[in-house]
């Protein structure tokens, strides 16, 4: 996605042609300039997630050459977007992200994400619009702040921060914000609560989705945009934001990254501005970090160096090990800052989780088309997939079902052409299968009604003994709410 470009980039991983992601991003834009999840297949555009590409159009145009009316189409159509009487912005469309949705400081938390995503992409803080926007948020935070979320709270502390001239509250918001702070040990984060939940950390199948939520990965990383306002000198600003980043940093996955789209952006984001913000080109970088992985006799430890200073400073420099288990004994010397990571990637046994989020119930049935005549093969299913969501809140955000193939099998796609009105089961787009990659599908939302999808599976090759296939089902921008359920084709039902 374009919003990860600057972190690939620095990281020597990009992929994939920048521009190529732009265009595609133009797939989602409705007539009227405004952006959905599902462009016009939605029938309006959403207020959110039109913010939302504003703000990867706005951080693309530092590396890329884009036409710039699409952004400026975009920021025009959040400017005329209705406002109640408090100035605050009217949701038209769908909220995607949960962190926005039913809570009593929803317009305001949205208003200061529009704000931001406005004012980042070059609005004036001054003008009528953006001083209606400021007086929503700054009202928020002076009736509202005892009970107001901390998530708003965060946000609201960036957005005024950007405003400037609204420094009496900005520094009321950042101030109560600091009494919610959480940590030890010389690191400092928010969350929702005092204990916050990994969402499944009581569950079987906890190896990947061991974090705390998303939302507190957003939470700190506005605070920490916040912090580059405070008034101190700059070196008085690094030692506060320091145990925020080192927290930030403890919630990366293995490629750099966070749990969704939404926290890896404004992570990405905030990492990037204190990075900017510390950065001294004249001050020298030297470190030498040595690592002794012991591993068990006889075999000799495995020694690796890596050498860091101002010319490989953006270069990311890796090493494998070469047997596992280990343990690493870390050392660094020298001046300067540096990130060193360990990456240990497994397989393991789908587990069913001990808290269940999602009901999921699957039937395999004789597709209607079966020619197979041979009676010792499972010949072409159709595999009935019903989900309910059973979780807090009611619903879940945009959510994606992966359909993975039991071997020999493949998915006839074009049973599905005829649900992709969304009306039906709610389903608004499924991605081009590709051999060895899960089918997704994907959901406005998942919630209490139950939504079942058949489809149609084709028998190519005839495979004895087969495994199991794995379904899983997931919130879209919140990947801690899943859930997973098995099948396979030979069985009637499962």
């Amino acid at each position: 996605m374009i919003t990860c470009l600057d972190h690939t980039i620095t990281a020597g991983q990009e992929s994939e042609d920048p521009e190529k992601r732009y265009q595609r991003q133009l797939n989602y834009q409705l007539n009227d300039h405004s952006y959905s999840a599902f462009g016009q297949r939605d029938g309006e555009g959403s207020t959110w997630l039109t913010a939302f590409v504003l703000k990867c159009f706005n951080q693309a145009l530092e590396f890329i050459d884009i036409d710039k009316r699409p952004r400026d189409r975009a920021k025009m159509w959040l400017r005329r977007n209705p406002r109640d009487e408090n100035g605050c912005f009217v949701k038209q469309g769908r909220v995607i992200h949960k962190e926005m949705q039913g809570s009593v400081s929803s317009p305001v938390t949205l208003t200061a994400f529009v704000t931001i995503a406005l004012i980042e992409a070059g609005a004036y803080p001054e003008s009528p619009p953006m001083r209606s926007s400021f007086n929503c948020i700054r009202n928020g935070i002076r009736f509202g702040r005892e009970t107001m979320d901390t998530y708003t709270l965060a946000i609201s502390s960036y957005a005024l921060g950007l405003g400037r001239s609204y420094r009496v509250p900005w520094s009321i918001a950042l101030n109560h914000l600091n009494t919610r702070a959480l940590g030890d040990a010389g690191l400092r984060y928010w969350s929702k609560s005092e204990t916050p939940s990994t969402e499944v950390e009581e569950d079987a199948h906890c190896y990947r989705f061991c974090r705390v939520d998303s939302s507190a990965v957003e939470m700190t990383s506005y605070a920490i945009l916040a912090y580059r306002y405070r008034r101190p000198s700059p070196g008085d600003v690094l030692v506060q934001a320091m145990p925020m980043v080192k927290w930030l940093n403890t919630q990366r996955n293995a490629l750099g990254g966070f749990s969704s789209t939404q926290d890896t952006v404004v992570g990405l984001q905030a990492l990037s501005k204190f990075a900017s913000f510390a950065y001294d080109p004249d001050a020298p970088l030297a470190v030498s970090v040595d690592v002794d992985a012991a591993r068990a006799p006889p075999s000799d430890p495995q020694e690796l160096s890596f050498e860091v200073d101002n010319h490989n400073r953006l270069v990311l420099q890796r090493e494998d090990l070469e047997e596992v288990p280990t343990e690493l004994e870390v050392t660094a010397t020298g001046s300067g800052c540096v990130l060193f990571q360990a990456e240990l990637m497994y397989n393991v046994p789908v587990a069913i989780p001990n808290r269940l989020l999602f009901n999921i119930t699957t039937t395999i049935k004789e597709w209607e088309s079966n020619s197979v005549s041979d009676p010792t093969a499972c010949g072409d299913k159709t595999l009935e997939i019903c989900v309910r969501y059973v979780g807090s809140g009611g619903e879940t955000g945009m959510a994606n079902v992966e359909v993975k193939m039991v071997s020999g099998y493949v998915p006839h796609e074009q049973s599905l052409n005829r649900f992709q009105d969304g009306n039906s089961i709610g389903l608004k787009r499924f991605d081009k299968y590709k051999p060895g990659q899960p089918l997704s599908l994907y959901f406005d939302k998942f919630d209490a009604e139950l939504r079942c999808i058949p489809l149609n599976l084709k028998q190519e090759i005839f495979v004895k003994e087969t495994k199991d296939a794995v379904i899983k089902v997931y919130d879209y921008y919140k990947p801690t709410l899943v859930g997973f359920k098995s099948y396979n084709t030979c069985e009637a039902e499962h």
